[in-house]
């Protein structure tokens, strides 16, 4: 747990849902009261602002397709 630099590659790479472990990120140093060390992180959300609605939006439509894709096979 806790790969965040992972799990940062593998958004980029595929495109999507940078902004969902951005924000994580940010959730979780917010809670220790730790700043972000890492200059990936201080590269990719520079200018992001976080939209937790437009997160849990995305995430559901995720499990949404993940569902449907299952229920097809």
């Amino acid at each position: 747990m806790y790969k965040w630099e992972h799990a940062l590659d593998i958004a980029v790479q595929h495109k999507t849902h940078v902004d969902t472990v951005i924000a994580y990120r940010k959730r979780f140093l917010a809670m220790y009261k730790k700043e972000e060390t890492s200059e990936k992180f201080k590269q990719f959300s520079e200018g992001m602002n976080v939209d937790w609605e437009t997160i849990k939006n995305k995430i559901r439509a995720e499990k949404e397709k993940e569902a449907a894709a299952n229920a097809a096979q």
